[in-house]
């Protein structure tokens, strides 16, 4: 369908930019916007403003994975909730 996803949401664009670093890095390519209301999201929308990291849909599966394999959540690694 090749339609473009937010698949994580960052307050700081520095925080979005090593993401998009580390997801083209492993050929997820990928994009910061300013936070986006008119693209689909894939991840928790918390906050408003901010920046997107977007990428095409078919992407979306392998980039979240990326994602939480480069940064776990941290309930997951204590255990809380």
């Amino acid at each position: 369908m090749n339609q473009q996803v937010v698949i994580a949401a960052f307050r700081a664009a520095h925080e979005a930019a090593a993401a998009r670093d580390v997801l083209n890095r492993y050929g997820v390519i990928s994009t910061v916007i300013p936070r986006s209301t008119t693209l689909p999201r894939q991840c928790v929308d918390v906050f408003d403003g901010g920046f997107d990291l977007v990428v095409h849909d078919e992407d979306a599966g392998d980039g979240i994975d990326i994602l939480h394999r480069v940064w776990p959540d941290r309930t997951e690694l204590t255990g809380q909730e």
